[in-house]
């Protein structure tokens, strides 16, 4: 499933999906609101009128599992300030799974949402709005691109005009390396070679726009080892101390001696407290993708051992890390073991923290009737919180609550 697209500086998680819109419910519209082109009109057709009535197009490109799409519909598509603007265009909302919607999604290298992409008449881009926005932001950024400022075209004319103005360059550059790669691409390298003559600064902003354009089409290892040339050859600049909250993500899936060396080289230049925050907390994700990594190692190497199997996917509840991995884990060492009482609190726990009540207090119910002693004392007190948080939890709960461990080593 394509990501969403969400607010944030390092965002490795994302807004949980709102239900799908029932198909016959209709995009905001009317005095209220933006007024969108009913139904879903041909892409040929949208480009008509926006000829005729010599406006560009607005295309909301959205899914019916995306949740922030829904809090965009209602926040700020509905407000009655925000339709006034958007009369500028012509508006229409597309189903980027549906009819046309993922030929145009891949022509536009769209794969998160929501994405607004402004077309002019003959179906090129003008500019992208990423992301939700409230609608004052929405406003100031709708009435920007009408009036024509920062937008790829009146990129492409300032450059034009003036060819050595790098940072024209850069923004035209980042705005295309979505959609237009390559050209994109030809771009930076360019401006590569032109800074040369420049500043060091000027380079190193070069190298880290490439950088972040890199990272945000998917391109990570590319994106990296731009990062590190500038840890490396421009440490002196103002822009090696932008490269961990700007694309230090980059380095997460990155072998661990080439990450670790990417952290060792960034620590040094994080002089403020919230430089040196970001840098740990880059550290926390990568230490955290490294024992995922070796868990998912540990249960291969397991085989068929339940015992083995069960102290991983232990681990991974402790560590919150390959959770739902872990619950198959967990339930191929219960079938092994025909259902060893320790076990089975394993998997009772897992499921207790995927947030399956039901499930976790069923299984928990058949590890204490299986076990003895003290351990059967500990299952059962365990069973006791949880049904006594279920029978406290408002009915839209949206997280369990944190599991009750089982005593000793598992």
């Amino acid at each position: 499933m394509p990501r969403f697209v969400v607010p944030g500086l390092i965002a490795c998680l994302v807004l949980s999906a709102a239900p799908a819109r029932a198909e016959e419910a209709p995009a905001p519209e009317g005095p209220r609101g933006i007024a969108f082109e009913k139904g879903t009109p041909a892409w040929a057709d949208v480009l008509a009128k926006a000829k005729a009535q010599g406006k560009p197009a607005f295309v909301d490109f959205s899914t019916e599992w995306c949740g922030w799409c829904r809090r965009l519909e209602t926040d700020t598509f509905s407000q009655a300030s925000v339709g006034e603007v958007m009369k500028g265009f012509v508006n229409v909302t597309l189903d980027a799974e549906k009819g046309e919607g993922p030929e145009l999604a891949k022509r536009f290298g769209i794969d998160g949402y929501p994405v607004m992409v402004v077309v002019d008449a003959a179906g090129e881009e003008v500019d992208r709005i990423v992301g939700y926005l409230p609608p004052e932001e929405f406003t100031e950024e709708a009435q920007r691109i009408l009036r024509g400022e920062g937008t790829i075209p009146s990129l492409r004319r300032k450059v034009a005009e003036s060819p050595d103005d790098i940072e024209a360059g850069i923004a035209l550059a980042s705005k295309l390396a979505t959609a237009r790669s390559e050209e994109a691409a030809s771009l930076f390298e360019g401006l590569c070679a032109k800074s040369a003559t420049k500043d060091r600064a000027t380079q190193a902003n070069v190298r880290l726009a490439w950088a972040s354009a890199l990272l945000a089409v998917g391109r990570g290892p590319e994106a990296l080892a731009q990062a590190e040339t500038i840890l490396k050859d421009f440490a002196d600049t103002p822009a090696a101390s932008e490269v961990v909250p700007e694309v230090g993500r980059a380095v997460v899936g990155a072998p661990a001696a080439r990450a670790l060396a990417f952290l060792d080289a960034a620590r040094p230049l994080a002089k403020e407290p919230r430089a040196r925050f970001q840098v740990e907390e880059l550290a926390v994700m990568l230490h955290r993708s490294q024992i995922a990594q070796a868990l998912a190692r540990q249960a291969e190497a397991a085989g068929d051992d339940p015992d083995l199997l069960n102290q991983v996917a232990w681990m991974s509840f402790e560590q919150k890390v390959n959770v739902r991995e872990a619950l198959g884990w967990a339930k191929k060492a219960v079938e092994l073991s025909q259902g060893a009482p320790e076990i089975l609190d394993t998997l009772a726990n897992l499921q207790w923290l995927l947030d399956m009540p039901e499930d976790a207090i069923a299984t928990e119910e058949q590890a204490a009737e299986k076990a003895e002693g003290g351990m059967k004392a500990q299952f059962e007190a365990t069973l006791a919180g949880w049904r006594g948080t279920r029978a406290h939890a408002p009915t839209d709960r949206n997280a369990p609550s944190a599991p009750v461990e089982a005593p000793g080593p598992k």
